[in-house]
């Protein structure tokens, strides 16, 4: 009862207490679960939409860099180098619950829910069943 407008964490809360059966949300409901000391695969199941096994859609965190003066580039340049090293592509998806934007990223820190989603985006990469999000603007401009 009183589903229409409830919160997404307290939607989650209810499947974590077990007063509600299932969640469609994404990655970052996964954090809830794991601060409330549940693990994936034994506790709580990962999976793709009923129906849409086979297909991603994907959106990405950004960083937006400006044009700054010659004395700020070099940090720009570190903040990018950074962020897309293999190790902080880990070590950011593994604790956001999320998946890597590198594919040559190993799934080797991650737990069941992150090497699944790890597979499902390769397999929907090599399978040309990789779309942009429409919500987020990159499967078709907003308009």
């Amino acid at each position: 009862p009183n589903f229409s407008g409830r919160d997404w964490n307290l939607a989650t809360a209810m499947v974590i207490k077990g007063d509600a059966l299932v969640q469609v949300m994404g990655d970052w409901a996964k954090g809830e679960f794991v601060a409330a000391k549940k693990t994936p695969d034994k506790d709580f199941l990962c999976y793709r939409f009923p129906g849409t096994d086979g297909s991603v859609i994907y959106n990405s965190d950004m960083f937006g860099m400006f044009n700054v003066p010659d004395d700020r580039k070099a940090a720009q340049v570190a903040l990018a180098t950074a962020t897309l090293s293999k190790s902080f592509q880990s070590a950011f998806n593994v604790v956001k619950g999320s998946v890597p934007a590198r594919t040559d990223v190993p799934d080797t820190d991650f737990d069941a829910c992150g090497k699944k989603g790890i597979a499902d985006l390769k397999a929907a990469n090599e399978g040309g069943t990789l779309f942009g999000s429409l919500a987020q603007g990159y499967g078709a401009p907003p308009a």
